[in-house]
C-alpha cells in the first residue's frame, strides 16, 4: 500500500486545485523556504484526522482556510483528498484504491469522506488503525520528532512500537470496548432505576386493579340493587296505573258525551256564524247607502247655503242699486237747469259758428277776388 496523490483545494497556501502525483518508493519535495512544503504534509494529517489546530501552526482550525491575499479573496472552504493505492488490501475495504477526503467550511462544519461517501471521523480513524497511518503513527514524522523519538523514555517509545507491531489497534478497540463497557454499566444503573421505578408503578397499578375490582363488584351489586328498586316501583306503578285507568273510565264516557254536546254547539254555533255573516253583509250595504245618503245631504247643505250666501250678495247688490238709482235721480233733477242753460249756450255756440262760417265765406271770396286782380 502506498500514497499515490494528493489532491489540496484552499488549504492554506493552496489557493488553487492542486493534485501531486506520488509513485512507488522514495519521493522528494524540494523548493525555498515559504513555498509550501510544510503545508502538504500537514494537509496529509489534517486529512486522515488531525484535530488539534496547533500541530498544524494554526491561531484556530478555521485558519486553515485560504485567508486570501491583495489580489485574491478568502475562500469559503478547504478540501484534501489523499488517494491510496490498496492492491495488498492492507485496509479493510473491498477496493483497490481508496480515497480519503476532509473538508472544512469556514463556519465550522466538517465533512469526511470515502470514496466519495459521506463518513464519520471514527470511520477514518478505525480505516487506518494497524497501518502505521494517524496522528500518533509512525508513518508521518513532523521536523523535531526524530529527536523526540532519540530522547523519550521507553514508555514513551512503546506507543511507537506498538503501532508498528499492530498492537495499538487492539488496544484501541480494547479502550472502544471499555468505553462500551462503562456505557452499558451507566444505562444497566439506569434500567435498576427504571426497574425501581416501574416496580412502584406495578405496585400502584396492582392496588388501583385491586380498588378497580372492588368497584367493579360493588358496581355490580348497585346494579342488581337498582334494577330490584326499578322493578319494584315499575309493579308499583302498574298498580296505580290500573287504578288510575278503572278512576279515568266513567271520566271518559262523561268526556265522549261531552264531546258529542260540543259538537251539536258546534254545529249550532256554525249556522248563526253562518247567519251572522249575511246579516253583517246587509249591515254593510245599509251602512254604504247610509254613507251615500249622508254625502247627498252634505253636498245639498253645501249649495244651500252657497244658494243663501248669494241670495244675501243679490239684496245686497239690489239696495246698493236702488240707492244709486236714487242717487242719479236726484242728481238729474239738479242737473236740469244746468243741461237747459247748456243747450242755450250750444243754441248760441251754433249761430256764432254758423255767422263765422259765412263771414269765412265772404272773406275767401274777397280774398279770391283780390288774388285774381293782382
Amino acid at each position: 500500500m502506498y500514497l499515490k496523490s494528493i489532491e489540496i483545494l484552499g488549504f492554506k497556501s493552496f489557493a488553487d486545485r492542486t493534485r501531486i502525483e506520488l509513485k512507488t518508493g522514495i519521493n522528494g519535495v524540494i523548493g525555498p523556504n515559504g513555498c509550501g512544503k510544510s503545508n502538504i504534509m500537514e494537509a496529509i494529517r489534517w486529512c486522515i484526522g488531525e484535530m488539534s489546530w496547533k500541530s498544524l501552526r494554526s491561531d484556530s482550525m478555521v485558519s486553515v482556510i485560504f485567508a486570501g491575499t491583495a489580489r485574491r479573496a478568502p475562500m469559503n472552504l478547504c478540501e484534501v483528498t489523499l488517494t491510496f493505492d490498496n492492491a495488498q488490501s492492507l485496509l479493510p475495504v473491498q477496493y483497490s484504491e481508496v480515497q480519503v477526503a476532509r473538508r472544512l467550511f469556514r463556519s465550522g462544519e466538517s465533512e469526511y469522506y470515502l470514496n466519495k461517501t459521506q463518513c464519520r471521523l471514527r470511520d477514518v480513524r478505525e480505516l487506518f488503525l494497524d497501518t502505521g497511518i494517524g496522528n500518533d503513527g509512525y508513518a508521518i514524522i513532523d521536523q523535531g520528532q526524530v529527536d523526540f523519538m532519540v530522547k523519550s523514555k521507553p514508555e514513551e517509545r512503546r506507543a511507537l512500537f506498538e503501532e508498528a507491531a499492530g498492537v495499538a489497534k487492539y488496544k484501541a478497540k480494547r479502550t472502544e470496548a471499555l468505553r462500551k463497557l462503562d456505557r452499558v454499566e451507566i444505562d444497566l444503573g439506569r434500567l435498576q432505576d427504571s426497574l425501581s421505578l416501574i416496580n412502584e408503578q406495578i405496585k400502584k397499578l396492582d392496588a388501583d386493579a385491586r380498588k378497580a375490582q372492588l368497584f367493579k363488584k360493588y358496581k355490580e351489586e348497585l346494579g342488581s340493587l337498582e334494577a330490584g328498586s326499578i322493578l319494584r316501583e315499575v309493579g308499583q306503578l302498574d298498580a296505580a296505573l290500573s287504578s288510575e285507568r278503572a278512576r279515568l273510565t266513567p271520566l271518559a264516557e262523561q268526556l265522549a258525551e261531552l264531546k258529542t254536546r260540543i259538537g251539536g254547539d258546534e254545529a249550532r254555533l256554525a249556522a248563526l256564524n253562518l247567519e251572522r255573516t249575511s246579516q253583517q253583509a246587509q249591515v254593510i250595504e245599509v251602512n254604504g247607502l247610509i254613507s251615500e245618503a249622508k254625502i247627498e245631504t252634505a253636498q245639498l247643505e253645501e249649495r244651500a247655503r252657497s244658494a243663501d250666501v248669494q241670495t244675501a250678495d243679490t239684496n245686497v247688490q239690489l239696495d246698493e242699486g236702488r240707492k244709486r238709482l236714487v242717487e242719479d235721480e236726484r242728481r238729474a233733477e239738479t242737473m236740469a237747469p244746468v243741461i237747459e242753460s247748456a243747450r242755450q249756450a250750444l243754441e248760441e255756440a251754433s249761430r256764432r259758428a254758423d255767422a263765422a262760417k259765412a263771414d269765412l265765406e265772404r272773406f275767401a271770396a274777397e280774398f279770391e277776388s283780390f288774388s285774381a286782380e293782382r
